[in-house]
């Protein structure tokens, strides 16, 4: 077995990966302040969580443990559901190399309703 094998079999929910072609987005903001949201590209997305890819220089003071809103995530129609969820950034990865940092995000209020939406979404992307 693979060390990628060992690593998605780790993993508590699927996830699909977004390329760079896909137009992916998310808005996200500081919880409870509208006016300071950004659009991040997100790299990958599960019913658990999701991992944004966002230039340093967009950063800001962002750091684990924060909470952040997830305000929409644009670029696939059937996640026009997602809206106001909250996130907890759970880690930070950041090479002084790249231009970007990843975010690593758990939801930390979805529904069970939401969070079974997304799980299908996943799904159904994996299969095509």
């Amino acid at each position: 077995m693979s060390s990628t094998n060992k690593m998605a079999d780790r993993r508590k929910f699927k996830r699909i990966l977004f390329s760079a072609e896909e137009e992916v987005t998310g808005v996200v903001s500081p919880s409870g302040v509208d006016d300071e949201a950004m659009e991040y590209k997100i790299a990958d997305l599960s019913s658990g969580g999701l991992r944004f890819l966002i230039q340093k220089i967009d950063w800001g003071e962002i750091k684990s443990g924060d909470t952040l809103l997830l305000q929409t995530i644009n670029g696939k129609s059937q996640l026009d559901f997602v809206s106001d969820l909250r996130l907890e950034v759970k880690w930070i990865m950041d090479d002084p190399r790249l231009v970007h940092a990843m975010i690593g995000c758990e939801y930390s209020d979805i529904s069970d309703s939401d969070r079974e939406k997304i799980e299908q979404f996943v799904q159904s992307e994996l299969q095509d």
